[in-house]
């Protein structure tokens, strides 16, 4: 979206971002983290995927819209079934149809959800949409809708999968693991930024040229489009030093993994790198000797998803 709608909905959105709600989603999510893998840990072994990466930001999107907890499997198999539209296991055999459906089942819940929060209000990101306002403009139920789609797509698949790459590489790369397990509080900053470079959850985006110009010695002409590559871009040897590497000590790590900043850059970012803080942080104080198999990626050209994630650790504690 361009220009002054672009600017005005996303001055009303952020003022549901405030600090005292933040500093609630702090807490709460390093409990539910920690609930999370403490719910596993007695196993030995789990799929990560759907055993850990993906129940935090589900749970955490959920509780920061006000989804009620009978409606959150629904929408994760829409979630799931959109972003993995191209694959036959996630989306089916339509990648349109799974689509379409996905849109209509968010278009109700988003609905049903705004109806009842006009009516009984509480301390939630979507009773804050609906109220909120700046200099006397409020949101539509539409725009509201459109949020609560986008939300569920951008702040649950890109994270869940970022934690997901982020074990897989530690795994990889176990002189990096061994570095952050050595002062867990003080490597993990970095770790996560590097996390974000290497998992690079988006890896396109494509755009529409609105005039003429110059790019890379490349004449681009108004009215086309232009596909954006961030998996490129994250590992690009002009702005860093061997990218195929991965490295949690990386200074500078310019990685665009949340845009490239600007009145675009990703609403989420603090949310998303609290969640990979206190999941990862958990991961490896509940589970210090996990092992990582070999993922199962789906397909796709949009989300940089991993479906299946095999785990194995030495079982510890009772099941919570």
């Amino acid at each position: 979206m361009d220009g002054p709608k672009h600017a005005r909905l996303r001055k009303l959105i952020t003022t549901t971002f405030t600090p005292r709600r933040m500093s609630l989603m702090d807490a709460a999510i390093r409990r539910a983290a920690r609930d999370v893998v403490a719910s596993v840990a007695h196993l030995g072994e789990v799929d990560f995927v759907t055993g850990i990466a993906e129940r935090l930001p589900i749970w955490t999107i959920c509780e920061i819209i006000g989804l009620p907890e009978d409606e959150r499997d629904r929408a994760l198999v829409h979630a799931n079934a959109m972003i993995g539209c191209k694959d036959p296991e996630f989306g089916g055999t339509d990648p349109a149809q799974a689509i379409r459906d996905g849109v209509v089942a968010f278009t109700a819940m988003s609905l049903d959800l705004i109806d009842e929060k006009r009516e009984h209000p509480t301390d939630d990101l979507m009773s804050a949409l609906i109220e909120a306002e700046v200099d006397g403009e409020r949101l539509t139920d539409d725009e509201i809708r459109a949020f609560f789609i986008l939300l569920f797509i951008a702040g649950n698949e890109t994270t869940r999968h970022a934690i997901s790459h982020g074990v897989h590489a530690l795994d990889r790369f176990p002189d990096q693991r061994a570095l952050l397990l050595a002062d867990l509080d003080a490597r993990l900053p970095g770790a996560i930024e590097e996390v974000l470079r290497w998992s690079t959850p988006i890896m396109t985006f494509r755009r529409t040229a609105v005039e003429r110009t110059e790019l890379g010695g490349q004449t681009i002409e108004a009215g086309e489009h232009v596909v954006l590559f961030y998996s490129s871009a994250n590992r690009d040897e002009q702005v860093f030093t061997d990218p195929w590497t991965f490295d949690i000590t990386r200074t500078p790590n310019r990685h665009i993994s949340f845009g490239g900043g600007g009145p675009h850059y990703c609403l989420g970012a603090h949310l998303a790198k609290l969640e990979l803080r206190h999941v990862l942080t958990e991961v490896y104080r509940q589970l210090p000797d996990l092992r990582i198999g070999a993922p199962r990626y789906v397909a796709g050209n949009f989300i940089n998803a991993i479906g299946r994630m095999p785990a194995c650790f030495t079982p510890t504690g009772r099941r919570s």
